[in-house]
């Protein structure tokens, strides 16, 4: 692929001692779902860059998504159907807490993706990016300036701007 130059290099942003509380809520509402929302990847023609053939993906977005037959963003189906409101409000309230000045529009949450390098294609700007859970290993790879760098980013953020930086997860264990 590609190196894009004048690309922002990633940033590993440690969590602030009163996130904790915060994280703790959310792997405590992460852990409570017994059924995760999934989608085919290839069916339903969204998120075919971070998914193999075939896979299918557990995923949900919250807040503003682009609708394909209008101009502007609407509210995502799962926002608007209220079934993870409390999840929602407590990581709008954690990014809130981590930095109170960013600015977002979508809320993207995975369970358990391990994705192929690829770019956020519908991404603006910089992201953040964390992962929550009790596992071993994982983390987000990203190529910078030739290199591809691990970044464990598990209870801690990544700052970076994944529409222009090629990256994938690493794999996890349990």
């Amino acid at each position: 692929m590609e190196l894009m130059e004048n690309v922002p290099i990633p940033i590993l942003e440690l969590a602030k001692p009163q996130e904790k509380p915060l994280m703790d809520e959310v792997d405590r509402l992460l852990d409570e779902i017994e059924k995760f929302p999934t989608k085919d990847p290839y069916k339903d023609k969204s998120r075919k860059t971070v998914a193999k053939e075939g896979q299918i993906i557990q995923s949900m977005i919250f807040g503003k998504v682009r609708a394909y037959d209008k101009k502007e963003l609407v509210n995502s189906a799962i926002s608007n159907s209220g079934k993870f409101t409390e999840l929602e409000n407590a990581l709008r309230k954690l990014m809130k807490v981590h930095n109170p000045n960013f600015r977002y529009t979508t809320i993207q949450v995975n369970k358990s993706l391990e994705t192929p390098w690829h770019y956020d294609k519908g991404n603006v700007g910089m992201s953040y990016l964390i992962a929550f859970g009790n596992f071993k290993g994982g983390g987000t790879v990203a190529r910078v300036r030739g290199k591809d760098i691990l970044y464990n980013n598990n209870h801690a953020w990544l700052y970076f701007d994944g529409h222009n930086s090629y990256h994938k997860s690493a794999k996890s264990r349990g």
